[in-house]
């Protein structure tokens, strides 16, 4: 079931859903979109570890490249 609420703001009409022991399908999408976020959260958490990962061996690529040019240099 749906009601519509009226906020103290004129022209600004705001959705509320009201649940029932019957709606199944509203709680159907509310499981299907809780796993669905949490998916995305894991994602991006997932992303971040790969991202960080990648920046620091960059960092070490470039120490060990300017360790050779520096050894070079030496030489």
């Amino acid at each position: 079931m749906m009601s519509i609420a009226y906020s103290p703001l004129p022209n600004l009409k705001v959705t509320r859903f009201v649940l029932s022991s019957r709606s199944t399908l509203f709680s159907v999408l509310s499981i299907g979109c809780c796993s669905v976020c949490s998916a995305i959260y894991y994602a991006s958490i997932l992303f971040t570890v790969v991202l960080l990962s990648e920046i620091i061996s960059y960092f070490l690529y470039i120490q060990k490249y300017l360790q050779i040019k520096i050894a070079k240099r030496i030489l």
